[in-house]
């Protein structure tokens, strides 16, 4: 039997990192894991049973489907855009399950087999998998710190053939944690924008729900915005010329039809979670301050750099001298049960970058980063002995 193509991707051995990470997981030893992002395992306090109340509303015991999402959770979302002084029509809005139906639909939506749409390198490596369950290719166009993680002048235009698309930006990055520039051309453009509020710069970042002369669709949702990604929900901002706009949202109406995979508690309990968003919002941005002036403060008297990101919750280090990422983290995990993510995970140009989660508890991660260091600083002078 001949499985689709689709997911020749999860064929294939892991790699020696995945292959010691599962070592590591069985073994009953304490793991001070630095890439954990998710939030409902980072203790916050803000993510309480209040979150639950409105789930005893009896009116989610009525089905009553809406392909773009009920009115009311639509016009919730137009009230969060308000508040950053964007105004969005509901009509405009469609609810989707998480980002990575939202990507789904978008792609059947602007794409044919065999099409492509470019997004930016480093990046997170989920949309080669999208894309390819989409029959489409995706085409990364590289950025290097050097350059600020900018897209160079022409790069987008050198890149796009027939079969491009769509461009796709994450705002702010994942994992450099850097704005891109919001500028408007000739392709549609993809913003995935579940980062937006976490700045840590104390700006307030563009949204590309306020672009008007591209045809774009701005993606967010709960799963960030309120720490909660098991409620699942997101949504998908269609926004640009108003003649591109109806008729993208009237053919995305009946991608969704087909779907209809947003469940209605979450859907009523919208307005009143996105009422209180700034409880959650805060006390990440809290720590993931203080994660990474305590991360700042470590690396001092390393031989290593902080990238220091704009937004987010992650941060890249830059080992300076002979380190490989993949060699360091390996090292870390072998020696110091210490787990970080390798650069080559979100395709670095450089192969000398580690990835850290600003998210995990302020006791744990400052543990895990003394560890992170005894441990870099250990195998540097092992690499200088040989």
């Amino acid at each position: 039997m001949r499985f689709s193509s689709r997911t020749s991707f999860a064929g294939g051995n892991p790699s020696e990192f995945s292959r010691l990470l599962d070592l590591k997981k069985k073994e009953e030893q304490p793991l001070w894991d630095l890439t954990e992002s998710n939030p409902t395992r980072c203790g916050f306090s803000s993510l309480d049973l209040k979150l639950l109340e409105p789930f005893s509303d009896p009116h989610n015991l009525i089905y009553a489907p809406d392909p773009q999402g009920l009115l009311e959770a639509r016009e919730a979302v137009c009230a969060y855009y308000a508040d950053k002084k964007i105004a969005v029509s509901p009509d405009r809005v469609f609810l989707t399950s998480g980002t990575s139906e939202a990507y789904t639909f978008l792609f059947h939506l602007l794409a044919d087999p065999g099409d492509e749409v470019l997004c930016v390198s480093p990046g997170y490596p989920l949309f080669e998998h999208l894309a390819s369950m989409a029959d489409i290719n995706l085409h990364r166009l590289q950025t290097s710190h050097r350059r600020g993680w900018a897209l160079e002048a022409g790069q987008v235009e050198k890149s796009r053939t027939v079969k491009t698309k769509a461009l796709i930006l994450v705002n702010p990055n994942n994992p450099t944690g850097h704005y891109p520039q919001m500028s408007e051309g000739p392709l549609p453009l993809i913003s995935d924008e579940v980062f937006l509020d976490f700045n840590l710069t104390g700006a307030n970042p563009k949204s590309a729900a306020s672009l008007t002369d591209t045809l774009t669709f701005t993606l967010s949702g709960i799963s960030k915005i309120l720490g909660s990604p098991q409620m699942k929900l997101s949504w998908i901002i269609v926004n640009g010329p108003d003649e591109l706009c109806r008729e993208a949202c009237r053919r995305l109406e009946v991608i969704a039809d087909a779907y209809l995979s947003v469940n209605t508690p979450s859907q009523r309990a919208l307005g009143v979670w996105l009422e209180h968003r700034m409880l959650f919002i805060e006390e990440a941005r809290r720590r993931i301050l203080t994660n990474l002036k305590v991360l700042g403060r470590a690396v001092e008297d390393l031989d290593a750099e902080l990238l220091k990101p704009q937004g987010g919750w992650y941060a890249v280090l830059r080992l300076q001298g002979a380190l490989h990422d993949e060699q360091a983290a390996m090292h870390l995990l072998q020696k110091m049960n210490v787990l970080v993510h390798p650069g080559f995970f979100f395709d670095f140009e450089e192969e000398n970058m580690l990835v850290l989660s600003l998210l995990p508890a302020e006791n744990v991660f400052s543990q895990g980063v003394g560890r992170l260091c005894e441990g870099l600083q250990a195998e540097r002078a092992d690499i200088k002995v040989k």
